[in-house]
């Protein structure tokens, strides 16, 4: 439950970031070239004043959409007068997001745990067994045969 509030968590703060920046390099292209195309890939689709009805009058920021059985994010940014709307189609994202996010968390939690773990229980075997137990009866007994020379 926790890990799915986590990788949900995660997968926002990837989209936002992934959103923005796109945002930033379209309009640095664009100053550019002003026949630089919109976005328009698999999951991110790209629109530059004129948009689809259910999108038109959003403000500018980022906005959670349901477009038929299509989860989206769409993004909204003015710059010179000219207003662009990213949509980022976010099925299958969640996958991504536990694949590159949460599970290389989980192995750098994973890994010092474990190897705590492991020399912790080889360390109490060493204390139980036998020459262990002698040696240090042994090293106690030392100073006895010194005082006793």
């Amino acid at each position: 439950m926790a890990a799915e509030g986590l990788g949900a968590r995660l997968e926002g703060v990837l989209i936002r970031q992934a959103l923005q920046d796109e945002a930033n390099h379209f309009w640095s292209q664009r100053e550019r070239d002003a026949a630089f195309p919109l976005p328009g890939t698999l999951n991110l689709t790209g629109y530059l004043d004129s948009v689809p009805a259910p999108l038109a009058g959003l403000p500018p920021g980022y906005h959670e959409r349901r477009v038929g059985d299509v989860e989206t994010v769409v993004y909204v940014a003015d710059r010179q007068g000219q207003r662009l709307y990213l949509v980022f189609d976010r099925s299958g994202v969640g996958r991504l997001a536990t694949f590159f996010g949460l599970l290389p968390l989980a192995m750098v939690l994973l890994v010092p745990y474990l190897s705590t773990w492991l020399a912790f229980r080889a360390s109490r075997r060493r204390r139980r067994g036998p020459r262990a137990r002698g040696r240090v009866v042994a090293l106690c007994a030392a100073p006895e045969r010194l005082r006793g020379a």
